[in-house]
């Protein structure tokens, strides 16, 4: 549905999934290099083993409690490629109840389920200023 409509408003996209009809992955990832598509909807599929670092474009449609999912997910776009100079998260469900791990976790400074102690330590530390 989200392909549809994002190709309907004028945002070439394809939905790649397991069920009947959906691209050939390969054949996605290729077209989305080529830049014949703009946007790949995928759910489950894209999460370990899939390396498209020209991805500049993140978009959280679905919730995840996992800080793991979620970095998998968001590493999605991460990665270096020449040209490339930043990257856009867009989080239109809310993955944001859980936001105040995230930064922490990003930076090495928590486990995949810190405790809230853990996280007010690691925040603190982010917000202290550096010693001279």
């Amino acid at each position: 549905a989200m392909a549809a409509h994002f190709t309907a408003n004028g945002v070439a996209a394809l939905a790649v999934h397991s069920g009947p009809g959906a691209p050939d992955r390969g054949e996605a990832i290729a077209a989305l290099r080529r830049g014949d598509v703009r946007v790949l909807f995928t759910v489950d599929l894209f999460n370990e083993g899939v390396d498209v670092p020209e991805l500049d474009l993140v978009l959280f449609l679905r919730p995840t409690e996992s800080v793991t999912v979620f970095l998998q997910q968001l590493g999605r776009g991460l990665r270096l490629s020449p040209g490339k100079d930043h990257l856009v998260v867009l989080d239109f469900i809310g993955n944001y109840r859980r936001a105040h791990f995230k930064v922490p976790l990003i930076l090495g400074q928590l486990d995949d389920d810190p405790t809230p102690a853990a996280v007010r330590a690691a925040l603190a530390s982010l917000a202290a200023p550096a010693p001279p």
